[in-house]
C-alpha cells in the first residue's frame, strides 16, 4: 500500500514539531530537539549516548548532546497532555497503542515465573529469533 504524503500533512508535522519545540523544551531546546531528531530517524540501535550524538541527524558537536542532557527541561506535564491529544480513536472508536516488546533471553533460569518463548528481534546462538525468556517492554518516565 502506497502512502500518499499530501502538502497538509506535511504543515501539521509542521505545526506539531514547532509546538513541541516553543511548548515542551525549557533550555537547550535546539540541542534537545535534533536529540529528538537522531533518536526517531535512526533505523538501527543506538547502542551508547555517543554514538548518538554522532547521528547525521544530531549537527551540532557532541557535547553539545551532553549539555543537552545535563542543562536541558522539559515540560513533561504540558508535553503528556498535548501528546495525548494526538491520539485518535479508529472508526469503532478504539484506540490502538502499540507496544515494544523486547526479549531478555534467560534460557537457564527454570525458576523465573513467566519465563516463555519469545520472539526476539536479534538470533540466538542457534539462529533462532524465538528465545526462551522473559517479555518486558522499555518504559520512560
Amino acid at each position: 500500500m502506497e502512502t500518499k504524503t499530501t502538502t497538509q500533512q506535511i504543515n501539521r508535522l509542521n505545526e506539531f514539531r514547532q509546538v513541541i519545540y516553543e511548548c515542551a523544551f525549557w533550555k537547550e531546546q535546539d540541542a534537545q530537539f535534533e536529540l529528538l531528531d537522531a533518536l526517531s530517524a535512526t533505523a538501527h540501535a543506538i547502542r551508547s549516548f555517543p554514538e548518538l550524538s554522532l547521528s547525521p541527524f544530531f549537527r551540532r558537536k557532541w557535547s553539545s548532546a551532553y549539555a543537552a542532557m545535563e542543562r536541558g527541561r522539559q515540560d513533561r506535564e504540558w508535553l503528556t497532555r498535548y501528546l495525548s491529544q494526538q491520539i485518535q480513536p479508529n472508526s469503532a472508536g478504539v484506540v490502538l497503542l502499540p507496544l515494544d516488546m523486547s526479549a531478555w533471553p534467560r534460557p537457564d533460569a527454570e525458576t523465573l515465573p513467566d519465563r516463555q518463548f519469545v520472539r526476539s528481534s536479534t538470533e540466538d546462538v542457534t539462529g533462532e529469533d524465538i528465545v526462551v525468556g522473559q517479555p518486558y517492554s522499555g518504559r520512560m518516565y
